[in-house]
């Protein structure tokens, strides 16, 4: 999570806003939307220390920022299930 774009090593960047901080234990799930035509819903786990250092708040424009290794797929939960 970054408030500027990181310019130290190659990274996947990926600027969004934040629709909702949801605290979850011991980690707050970030909401945010893509800021592109095609709009995408993505989700991030951060510490509640990492959201008050960057003074995070819904409506915040941020970058979402992983390493390739770093990054884990779900399915949208309450989907079709094709039968």
């Amino acid at each position: 999570m970054h408030r500027e774009r990181p310019h130290a090593s190659p990274r996947n960047a990926v600027p969004v806003r934040i629709n909702a901080l949801e605290p979850r234990g011991d980690v707050v799930r970030l909401r945010a939307e893509t800021r592109s035509p095609e709009a995408v819903v993505l989700a991030a786990d951060v510490t509640p220390a990492a959201v008050a250092d960057l003074g995070l708040s819904v409506g915040d424009d941020v970058f979402f920022v992983v390493k390739a290794a770093e990054v884990a797929i779900h399915p949208v939960s309450g989907g079709s299930s094709g039968a």
